[in-house]
């Protein structure tokens, strides 16, 4: 079959009308938009523009003076008055929403969270991380090529302390599942285990919440002897702040359900510790580097990975040899302030200092306070004028008054969580 090679012409498309005629559209729906704009206008009293604080412009990032004059018209507590003839018609407006944030956030304890207006938790950190926070790109190129940290003190700590046999019949009957493959390390205090929370006795509720729990190390045998039964230990199960009232209750019930079976055992304490503890997540490719120039041991007991029979240097880090620790192991430590690193090291530590440092685990008892910024910024003010040969007196008591009160050391746990599948470095910090 042939053709004569000419090529067949294509169909035009159809275009649209330029006009559309939505008059009988309309026409049937005349009372109900009528009554719709009515409703509106009286919710807006006719006001019909765009509410300032709603309002996005491009410029928002320009921190110029020009662009900041605008925000210091309105105050706490004060009306725009501009004449008297606008005088009635001047409504109290709320005050802008940085002001607003500003306020409560100067309300923020030394210690715990930070209740919002409207009852929101607040980290410590908050302000700082809102300042800095950038988006998910920047967040995954530090954590391939650097470390990222993660403020994660909204975990609180349970603590449950009494005897070993009704600790372990109160997990047993909690949590699920409770035997680890590592359990005599668990029990021993050198790692830590993961368990689903959910009230004694009704598995058909469901679970509360994942947790992780440790304990206290103990110089004695963990072995499930009638004597280790009846040591007195003390145990931690750290819980999501979502869930933190509910699983409190349980471990709550359950303890003084343990206490009318075993009348004869003492009953088991249960405490929150919320807003006592902090804890960090140091995560990626970086994060041994960067905990080796942090964490700075002041004592023997804490260079426990260095070989039997050397002497540990002053400068031997904690992760010098970390393949040594456990996927999930803890190491407790009494490190110095990292604030105090000069170039030529660390500042010499007296034995007495050193003995007087108490454990993280006695945190509900009251620890130390570090030492304030400002005092730290006068010493090193002192420094620089001694290097001129030049004395301040006047801050002699300040530094003697402070010196009793802080501390330059600080006991953490440390505990390592590469049990994940992925290949980045996870540890976590509880101060």
């Amino acid at each position: 079959m042939g053709t004569d090679g000419s090529k067949q012409p294509n169909k035009v498309p159809v275009i649209p009308p330029r006009d559309l005629l939505v008059q009988k559209f309309t026409e049937s729906r005349a009372p109900e938009l009528e009554s719709l704009y009515s409703t509106i206008a009286n919710r807006m009293n006719n006001n019909f523009k765009s509410r300032k604080n709603k309002r996005r412009r491009t410029t928002g990032y320009d921190d110029r003076s020009s662009k900041t004059r605008f925000r210091k018209k309105q105050k706490i507590g004060v009306s725009n008055q501009e004449s008297d003839e606008n005088a009635e018609k001047c409504v109290k407006k709320a005050p802008p929403r940085h002001i607003r944030r500003r306020k409560e956030l100067k309300m923020n304890p030394e210690s715990g969270f930070c209740p919002s207006g409207d009852g929101t938790k607040r980290l410590r950190t908050h302000v700082w991380h809102a300042k800095r926070g950038r988006g998910s790109r920047g967040l995954l190129k530090w954590l391939k090529n650097g470390t990222v940290v993660h403020d994660a003190s909204y975990y609180c700590a349970v603590q449950l302390e009494g005897s070993q046999g009704s600790l372990l019949s109160i997990l047993s009957t909690v949590m699920t599942p409770f035997s680890s493959p590592d359990a005599g390390n668990v029990l021993s205090g050198s790692a830590y285990a993961s368990s689903m929370l959910h009230y004694a006795g009704a598995h058909n509720l469901g679970p509360i919440a994942p947790v992780f729990y440790m304990w206290r190390p103990n110089q004695q045998s963990t072995d499930a002897d009638s004597e280790s039964d009846g040591t007195i230990r003390q145990l931690w199960i750290w819980i999501h702040a979502a869930a933190l009232t509910e699983g409190y209750n349980a471990l709550k019930s359950a303890c003084e359900r343990q206490g009318k079976i075993d009348e004869d055992v003492a009953v088991v304490s249960c405490t929150s510790l919320e807003g006592q503890l902090g804890t960090l997540e140091v995560m990626g490719s970086k994060a041994s580097q960067l905990l080796r120039r942090i964490l700075h041991p002041v004592s023997r007991k804490c260079t426990f990975m260095v070989a039997d029979g050397g002497t540990p240097s002053r400068n031997t880090s904690i992760l010098d040899n970390e393949d040594h620790i456990s996927s999930s192991g803890i190491i407790s430590l009494t490190v110095c302030d990292p604030r105090a690193l000069t170039i030529e090291g660390l500042p010499e530590v007296s034995s007495e200092l050193i003995s007087s440092c108490t454990d993280l685990w006695d945190a509900s008892k009251g620890l130390c306070c570090a030492v304030e910024e400002s005092v730290l910024c006068m010493e090193k003010h002192r420094q620089r004028l001694s290097s001129f040969c030049l004395t301040d007196k006047s801050s002699d008591g300040i530094h003697a008054s402070t010196k009793i009160r802080s501390s330059r050391f600080c006991p953490v746990l440390l505990l390592r969580r590469n049990n994940m599948k992925d290949s980045i470095e996870r540890f976590t910090l509880f101060l």
